[in-house]
């Protein structure tokens, strides 16, 4: 019945695919930041290094998402039907229900900077796709590659992150992420970014035409700790669309709620 009514409500956007399919990948992340540079405790250190170099395994099915970390020995089910995201602890056999909260919204400074067309902007965002006309392999893919520049002027604390370049490659695959992840099909509730968004004069030059799978994406931008650029690089490998059994979306037996 879920999914019936779900398809439903697909339907009446017309150009937005909402069949729902299973998938597995594989999602590295490494950066190139040195992170012997940091005057910080050890501990800290080993975090930063855990969260910036990873290797996590992706579990979509339906309208949920399971997200396995090897190196914390933890898993994430993001349960967009149940509204709510279930942590589970490996190594202690615990786990933690959190249920979905709307984003939290701020307001930035309200002195004006920029007046075009009677209206008063706090700043401009800038973003410029450029399709680079190549197709290159990733893995064993095929993928289109684009370049992506965000500037922003006058940049105001709640807009720190805009700053930089990406270059991503995009599959034929279809991106089977749950919608309430992707914003598709269904109304998400503002974060306090698109708010502060609101205040800014904004220009696109160029897009992104297809809705597939990116395979890969390296972001360059200013890290306020490093404070140098950084290049994060995220890469998808080792996809299949065989289906998936119930049970990785489910509360192990033996596991006790923290």
């Amino acid at each position: 019945m879920i999914k019936r009514i779900l398809f439903i409500l697909c339907v009446s956007f017309l150009s937005i695919n909402c069949v729902f399919a299973d998938m597995k990948y594989t999602e590295t992340t490494l950066t190139n930041a040195n992170f012997k540079d940091i005057d910080a405790p050890a501990e800290i250190i080993q975090g930063m290094m855990a969260n910036n170099n990873k290797k996590e395994i992706f579990y979509i099915k339906n309208q949920r998402l399971r997200i396995d970390n090897a190196n914390l020995k933890s898993s994430k089910l993001i349960m967009c039907d149940k509204k709510q995201t279930i942590s589970l602890e490996h190594d202690i056999k615990k786990y933690v229900i959190s249920p979905f909260k709307p984003e939290m919204k701020t307001n930035c400074d309200e002195k004006s900077n920029i007046k075009d067309d009677n209206k008063e902007y706090l700043g401009q965002i800038k973003t410029v796709v450029t399709d680079t006309k190549k197709d290159e392999t990733i893995g064993n893919l095929k993928a289109h590659k684009y370049s992506i520049s965000f500037t922003i002027s006058d940049n105001p604390s709640c807009m720190s992150d805009m700053n930089r370049t990406e270059e991503v490659w995009i599959s034929d695959i279809k991106d089977e992420k749950p919608v309430c992840l992707t914003g598709k099909c269904e109304k998400k509730e503002e974060s306090y970014s698109r708010n502060c968004q609101k205040k800014f004069k904004v220009i696109n030059q160029g897009k992104i035409s297809s809705d597939g799978l990116v395979v890969k994406r390296a972001v360059t931008a200013k890290d306020t700790i490093f404070g140098k650029n950084v290049t994060t690089t995220t890469t998808i490998t080792d996809i299949s669309k065989e289906p998936l059994p119930e049970s990785l979306f489910e509360i192990p037996g033996d596991y006790t709620r923290l």
